[in-house]
């Protein structure tokens, strides 16, 4: 009995051992099914949704799919448009939005696409068929295209691969604009500068020194503008005489100058902005009488005039070579005390001028913006602002301008009639200082333009003149 007894605890102890070594067998086991689950369930999503996975190639060969359908059709119009074309020889059936090369003649309608990559320009001869556009007889366009009907060229434009530029792309911000010349429009009708624009010059053979220029004022002194008389007032037609034959930026001589009239003045209540991009390669300087070294070393910019030549052009925009720095006056016959202070710095400066160094600029690239603002007053000042981009590096100069004093030259300045563009006077009344430089675009605004617009017009003028530069 005993022996029986202790049999069967033997037997019950030996099952205990079974049973618990069979529990921890399962447990690993489960473990490591779990873990080939995981292995097997992280391929399979690699193989479904991974890189190069099975929805990937699906997404790819629908994509495929999608731009060969596409191709196809296009393909099918071009073949038809050019059957057609034998016939009838007309412009119908085509696709898309044509393209045209920039030229004088198509100033006001030159459409181009340019690669990113490669600089490849397309323009007359192709048509641009952008995404979303609806495609008769097809539908939604799901790509870009360009298609060249003559040539039977198609070719597919990734997203993000090109720039579209057109004639109204070259400048961002248009609210206030008075005045916009840009090479990207240039046209060989003077009456594209704009209305009431005109473009002057003197012969710089016939006046080629400095005496010769001061015997031709002083014959002609009392006289005024109106009548078109002066020796520095010789009527151009033909602008494309001007315009650089690469890049179509203006050529301004050291002779000659843009003027806009208005009779009733210039209104610049709410602000004022120019912006001048281009090479500022040297001057002339038509007469001089004095000792000043800067008196005959100075390229003027842009002045506001009266158009009488007994007196000088007050409000005047120009760079000093000697001192090398950019200079500008709003009025010169205000001197109420202190009335505006030096680009952050609290001491004021004099009676009128400001002068900002900007060292040796002469044939780089320079693009600058003078900005006051009268929008914004606080405590009886206004903002004012130099921007100037040298190698593409942004230097920023700010101060304030009383605003008294700015309320002074805005009423002043609506009795001056001519805005000059290329000259101005300094120093004495007969000097007037002419520029030399390329200049591919200059915009006069009747409004100060904030930082984020100044880098707004800087990014899509630089846009288009690099990639017509380059090309």
């Amino acid at each position: 009995m005993e022996k029986d007894k202790k049999q069967n605890k033997n037997l019950i102890n030996s099952k205990n051992k079974k049973t618990k070594h069979s529990k921890g067998i399962t447990l690993v086991a489960l473990v490591i099914t779990i873990i080939v689950l995981i292995i097997l369930a992280g391929v399979s999503i690699n193989l479904v949704l991974g890189e190069d996975g099975i929805f990937k190639r699906a997404i790819g060969a629908r994509e495929t799919y999608t731009i060969a359908s596409e191709r196809e059709y296009l393909e099918q119009n071009v073949l038809l448009y050019q059957m057609q074309a034998v016939t009838n020889n007309d412009e119908k059936g085509k696709l898309g939005k044509p393209l045209y090369d920039r030229t004088v003649e198509n100033s006001s309608i030159w459409d181009i696409i340019v690669e990113k990559e490669n600089s490849n320009l397309y323009g007359t001869g192709w048509n641009y068929i952008e995404k979303g556009n609806s495609i008769e007889g097809y539908g939604e366009a799901k790509y870009h295209w360009l298609v060249n009907y003559e040539t039977g060229e198609i070719i597919q434009l990734e997203e993000d691969s090109y720039n579209h530029l057109d004639y109204n792309s070259t400048v961002a911000v248009k609210d206030g604009l008075v005045f916009n010349y840009d090479s990207a429009n240039a046209n060989a009708n003077i009456d594209s500068l704009g209305e009431n624009t005109k473009l002057y010059y003197y012969d710089a053979q016939k006046y080629n020194t400095v005496e010769s220029r001061a015997k031709a004022y002083e014959d002609e002194k009392e006289k005024n503008v109106t009548n078109y008389v002066g020796y520095d007032r010789q009527k151009s037609e033909n602008i494309n005489d001007y315009l650089d034959e690469k890049t179509g930026a203006f050529k301004f001589n050291g002779n000659n100058y843009i003027e806009i009239y208005n009779e009733n003045g210039f209104d610049f209540s709410k602000g004022l902005t120019f912006e001048f991009y281009g090479n500022i390669l040297g001057n002339t300087v038509a007469t001089y009488n004095g000792t000043d070294t800067n008196w005959k070393n100075f390229a003027g910019l842009f002045g506001i005039w009266n158009g009488d030549y007994s007196q000088q052009c007050y409000p005047r925009f120009l760079n000093l070579f000697a001192s090398q720095t950019l200079t500008y006056s709003l009025w010169a016959t205000w001197n109420p005390g202190t009335q505006s202070g030096q680009y952050g710095d609290s001491n004021p400066l004099g009676s009128w001028n400001q002068h900002v160094s900007i060292g040796d600029i002469k044939s780089k690239q320079i693009y600058l913006f003078i900005t006051i603002d009268n929008s914004k007053v606080d405590n009886d000042k206004i903002n004012q602002s130099i921007y100037i981009y040298l190698d593409g590096t942004l230097k920023e100069y700010s101060g304030w301008l009383l605003k008294e004093y700015y309320d002074y030259f805005v009423e002043q300045v609506k009795g001056l009639h001519y805005f000059e563009l290329g000259r101005c006077s300094y120093g004495t009344i007969s000097n007037w200082g002419y520029l030399k430089g390329l200049c591919y675009s200059t915009r006069i605004y009747n409004k100060g333009l904030s930082k984020e617009e100044v880098q707004d017009n800087y990014r899509v003028t630089k846009l288009f003149h690099d990639n017509m530069i380059t090309n």
